[in-house]
């Protein structure tokens, strides 16, 4: 089995009860079961002459292969840098736009979906703190969610760059450094394009005033 399970559930039971497994023999019965989105493992253990308890694991799949927090962290990884270098090399090919800016983000996005709904509820920690913050980022795969997060939405940002550049007519010279800037520091990236763009279209709050002129009437 690949990685380490999350457990859905663990409970203890007195053998001699009528909800004790008595037809299990020996002190350990492990059964595995395998579907195309989900492992399940079910695991009774003999604690003592008294006492034993079962417990269900899940391990998720993806495309037939049981995943691991570092597998999917490698595939998302690599479905970002695919957009990123779109961006970066084939600005002007009309299909760069559609997968840096949906096709992957929005792939990226049912990942995401799919830790939040498995993990999000029964981890402890949250967002009131840092404290809690950083308790809720001790499980590996709400961490990887949390970056899963940053791969979507910078990815997203890039792509809004590159067609502003275009649409405004902005050298795309300029545009590769403020990229680079965004897929390492995110925030740093956007405030170096809105400088740029400020700068060279002589207007700081650009569509913002266009929208509201338009609106308007004016």
């Amino acid at each position: 089995m690949v990685g380490n399970p999350s457990t859905i559930l663990t409970v203890q039971i007195a053998r001699d009860s009528p909800t004790a497994l008595r037809r299990i023999s020996g002190a350990k019965f492990v059964k595995t079961t395998t579907w195309t989105f989900l492992t399940l493992r079910f695991v009774y253990k003999v604690v003592d002459k008294n006492t034993g308890f079962f417990q269900l694991d899940y391990w998720p799949r993806v495309g037939g292969v049981t995943m691991h927090p570092e597998t999917l962290f490698s595939v998302s990884g690599k479905l970002a840098m695919a957009g990123w270098a779109m961006l970066v090399f084939a600005p002007r090919w009309r299909w760069s736009q559609r997968i840096a800016s949906v096709i992957i983000p929005f792939t990226l996005a049912i990942f995401y979906l799919a830790l939040i709904v498995l993990y999000f509820a029964k981890s402890p920690g949250g967002f009131g703190t840092l404290g809690r913050v950083s308790l809720l980022f001790q499980n590996p795969w709400l961490l990887l969610a949390g970056w899963i997060h940053y791969l979507a939405f910078d990815l997203f940002l890039g792509a809004w760059q590159a067609r502003q550049a275009q649409h405004l007519g902005i050298s795309h010279f300029l545009v590769v450094p403020c990229l680079l800037l965004t897929f390492l520091f995110g925030p740093i990236g956007l405030l170096v394009f809105w400088a740029i763009r400020s700068v060279l279209r002589g207007q700081l709050f650009l569509d913002m005033d266009r929208g509201y002129r338009q609106a308007s009437g004016q």
